[in-house]
């Protein structure tokens, strides 16, 4: 239900190491969006030189409303999302 930093942003040379730690992640709780996304946005850095670009793996549902409110506020920074959704609420 909350969202929680596990890994620091890295640069796309550690690639390796982030889709083995992703691979380790173990679903338990609930599903918040729209924290996880807050928690991006308090971490991404307003440096030109670094991609503006969040990646959202979620294998839930959450509440709609506050998730895309926070996804513009996002946007309005000119950051970008993508998203992969896994596990059984996927389609």
């Amino acid at each position: 239900g909350g969202a929680d930093r596990v890994i620091a942003p890295v640069p796309m040379d550690q690639a390796d190491q982030v889709v083995q730690f992703i691979g380790g992640i173990h679903a338990e709780g609930g599903t918040n969006i729209a924290a996880a996304i807050s928690a991006a946005n308090h971490i991404m850095s307003n440096d030109p030189r670094y991609i503006h670009h969040v990646i959202l793996v979620s294998d839930g549902e959450s509440e709609p409303q506050s998730a895309i409110a926070a996804a513009m506020s996002l946007a309005g920074r000119g950051v970008s999302i993508s998203t992969l959704t896994i596990g059984s609420y996927s389609q």
